[in-house]
């Protein structure tokens, strides 16, 4: 990234008058290796209505380009947006950038000048002391979402937008770059979701009660899903479910209530818990039992940065297996859910992360991740060492190979049955579809494409890249990733 032409931060520069026409959104971020996500905020922000300047684009005024970074900064920005992630701090160029805006927003006469957002797992430790204490715009749940946000804070901050003829220019380079017109037409598709329907619920929740609270009620969880409110537990299980400990003798069985009842009226005996209490409740214990059937089915768990937990199948000795899948929309094919590369010493691995939901419609979201371990079932112990793989490991899989491993992997967890069942209690389970949920669109994507060309771009996706410089593919292809050609 280009550096500011001046090292020394002077606040007391900056006069009244020079924040006149500020209209700028200066987009500071790491380079090369967040190039790809600045040139995509660009071209939103570009198609917003807003005027942006990153040493990539370079937009601004026209065919007008400034001497030099700092200058834009200090006298034609209105919002400078500091792009987080693990490579920035280390950035010389992306510090000094900081250090500038800094000083202006200490000026105190922009009001919120720094915006920053965060598009990894860089650790929240990590942030640099300028913007510590700033709300930070999460965009690592998705960068849709982080969007809306921004776009919202930029209203609200009456951030100016375009009036001039530049407005169409850029509009029209932002349409370019996202290739929204060529990429739509209207005609209606059925899409596949992430969606997993609960199919069948014990129909009602035990609410057991405490004369003296237990600490402590990790030895009741590790035999059922249960959840400590105050002095009562609610589970799908009777006290007299549990293999009882001394220091839980004084458990005693309250009251049965609907499920539906409970979660949309609440109990007499729990008034305090709000509905949104009350979700979180029954959400808790279906992922606890989607826990322990993972346990039970011999899956290995991941912990994300969240806290939330996605598990894996181990490789075995030998080659990998494909495992074969009919998806939703009547695909039918097979795909391995882990591979080696000999050259790094490495196995990947596609894990899931079910997550379960009570509301409006009760269901479990796959959401999909990809881990790597030494021996095909010890995990690397360096997060950073996985955020890295994954990032060049995953560069080319597209939309459709993700959507064919959820399905392999769903074939596989369920032994091709189609749902999954889990014991949430003694002669009581949960029952999950493993065909995800459909959806119509009323417009779908106009490729120009051979699909035969697509076939081979989306097929050849077993590949790893080294993790410290984009050079193309190192040693893995389908055949010796997984045991066979597609």
């Amino acid at each position: 990234m280009s550096e500011p032409t001046k090292s020394r931060v002077e606040p007391e520069d900056i006069s009244a008058d020079r924040f006149s026409g500020r209209r700028v959104v200066f987009i500071s971020h790491s380079n090369p290796e967040d190039n790809d996500f600045t040139t995509w905020l660009a071209a939103r922000l570009a198609l917003a209505g807003y005027e942006v300047w990153s040493d990539i684009t370079k937009l601004i005024g026209g065919e007008v380009f400034w001497k030099n970074i700092e200058e834009v900064i200090r006298h034609h920005s209105i919002k400078f947006v500091s792009i987080l992630s693990a490579s920035a701090p280390k950035k010389r160029g992306f510090m000094k950038e900081l250090s500038v805006a800094d000083a202006i927003e200490g000026h105190g006469k922009l009001g919120d000048f720094i915006i920053p957002i965060r598009i990894d797992d860089i650790a929240f430790s990590d942030i640099p002391i300028q913007i510590h204490n700033k709300n930070v715009i999460d965009f690592t749940a998705g960068w849709h979402l982080g969007l809306a946000r921004v776009l919202k804070k930029f209203e609200h901050d009456k951030v100016p937008e375009f009036t001039t003829v530049l407005a169409s220019s850029l509009s029209e380079w932002a349409k370019g770059h996202l290739d929204l017109e060529r990429g739509v037409k209207s005609e209606a598709q059925t899409l596949m979701s992430n969606w997993l329907r609960i199919e069948e619920l014990p129909s009602t929740v035990r609410i057991s009660s405490f004369t003296l609270t237990p600490q402590n009620i990790e030895p009741l969880q590790a035999q059922w899903p249960a959840r400590l409110i105050g002095s009562r537990i609610i589970s799908f299980a009777r006290r007299q479910d549990f293999d009882l400990p001394s220091e839980f003798a004084n458990l005693r069985n309250e009251s049965e209530i609907e499920t539906e009842v409970f979660l949309g009226t609440g109990a007499s005996t729990l008034l305090q818990l709000t509905y949104n209490d009350r979700s979180n409740i029954l959400t808790d214990l279906l992922g606890q039992a989607w826990r322990s059937r993972a346990k039970e089915l011999g899956l290995l768990a991941y912990t994300l940065a969240s806290g939330n937990q996605c598990w894996f199948f181990p490789a075995p000795a030998g080659k990998a297996e494909r495992v074969a899948y009919a998806d939703a929309l009547g695909k039918t094919g097979k795909r391995a859910l882990f591979g080696k590369s000999e050259k790094l010493g490495v196995y990947w691995h596609l894990a899931l992360e079910l997550q379960p939901s009570m509301g409006k419609q009760h269901r479990y979201s796959a959401l999909t991740h990809v881990v790597f371990t030494s021996d095909g079932k010890t995990l690397l112990p360096s997060a950073r060492q996985q955020h890295r793989l994954r990032r060049s490991f995953c560069k080319h899989w597209w939309q459709d190979r993700w959507r064919d491993l959820i399905s392999a992997y769903l074939a596989k967890l369920s032994q091709h049955a189609g749902t999954l069942t889990m014991a949430i209690a003694p002669l009581r389970a949960v029952t999950v579809s493993m065909t995800p949920q459909t959806f119509a669109s009323p417009i779908s994507a106009n490729l120009e494409e051979p699909a035969a060309a697509l076939e081979a771009l989306h097929d050849d996706a077993d590949l790893l890249y080294d993790q410290d410089a984009d050079e193309g593919p190192q040693d893995i292809d389908d055949e010796d990733a997984n045991g066979e050609p597609e």
